[in-house]
């Protein structure tokens, strides 16, 4: 009997258990179940999140696209026009990278200016044209235009102005100097300098007196390349003009001053002589007068 108890015990509480571990189990199952149903949930939403963003991103991107292929256009067509005026004006136009002056692009004017078309003038300076009286000076002034052109741009990126407008600020006074010409003449000219700034990727940090930064001077992000506009023109008939001009000042100056010497020379020679011939006719007024003998009289 007692063993029958035991097994009859040993199998009831067999049941019990696994009746226990069923219960346990089916509960784990919709612990399971819930956790994955959850997760499937948030696996559904980022998926939809990245999908969401991605359609932004290639929205932003196509419509950066157009946006670049619309300036790309317009640059395109401001190059078109700037390159039919430079050719048909008479003034050399030239398009330099940097204070250097390295040319990048120069009108067909520069024949007859420097003697030189602008195939030849192609890896050459600006600089190596100017006459060395005035070539230190004409430098040091195009330097300290760009740093201070340069410092511009960076208070107006950071108050979100377009830099690529023009301004009074981003052109220099125009410059008189000699240049020397293929022939070895010289022909005096007049510069203007103007800097050109369009949004590409190249850093203007870079881009400023001779490729280095300038001391002192903040940096600017990588949107931006500058280049150094140049319209030059033939100046010396107006600087042969001002010359004759100043000459015939100086002559007339020398003239008028002469002039009043001589008044002066007069007026003073006048008034020196008058008197004493004044008294020595009086004097022989007098003595003609008193009794004189015939020789007195003669000499007299």
């Amino acid at each position: 009997v007692t063993a029958a108890n035991l097994r009859e015990h040993q199998t009831k509480c067999s049941a019990e258990t696994a009746l226990a571990q069923n219960r346990d189990a089916t509960r784990l199952m919709g612990i399971q179940d819930e956790e994955a149903a959850s997760l499937d949930k948030e696996q559904a939403a980022a998926a939809a999140s990245l999908k969401a963003r991605q359609d932004e991103i290639l929205r932003m991107l196509s419509d950066r696209h157009n946006q670049d292929a619309l300036s790309y256009k317009k640059q395109l067509e401001e190059q078109k026009h700037f390159e039919i005026l430079a050719e048909n004006c008479g003034d050399m136009i030239s398009l330099h990278k940097g204070t250097n002056g390295i040319f990048r692009y120069c009108s067909p004017s520069c024949a007859a200016l420097l003697g030189y078309n602008s195939d030849e003038l192609k890896g050459h300076s600006f600089q190596e044209f100017i006459h060395p009286d005035h070539a230190e000076e004409v430098q040091k002034e195009l330097e300290g235009f760009v740093r201070a052109s340069l410092q511009s741009v960076v208070r107006k990126v950071k108050h979100g102005q377009d830099v690529t407008v023009p301004g009074q600020d981003n052109t220099l006074r125009p410059q008189l100097f000699r240049l020397c010409r293929r022939d070895g003449t010289n022909v005096w000219v007049e510069r203007t300098v103007k800097v050109m700034l369009s949004k590409i990727v190249t850093n203007l940090q870079h881009d400023t007196v001779d490729g280095t930064p300038p001391s002192g001077s903040p940096k600017v992000e990588d949107e931006y390349e500058m280049e150094l506009l140049y319209v030059t023109r033939d100046v010396s008939q107006r600087v042969a003009m001002e010359e004759t001009q100043r000459r015939t000042e100086r002559l007339q100056a020398t003239a008028t001053t002469a002039a009043q010497v001589k008044r002066d020379f007069l007026a003073f020679i006048g008034h020196e002589c008058r008197n004493p011939l004044n008294a020595l006719f009086n004097i022989t007024d007098f003595l003609a007068d008193t009794s004189l003998d015939d020789q007195q009289r003669q000499y007299l």
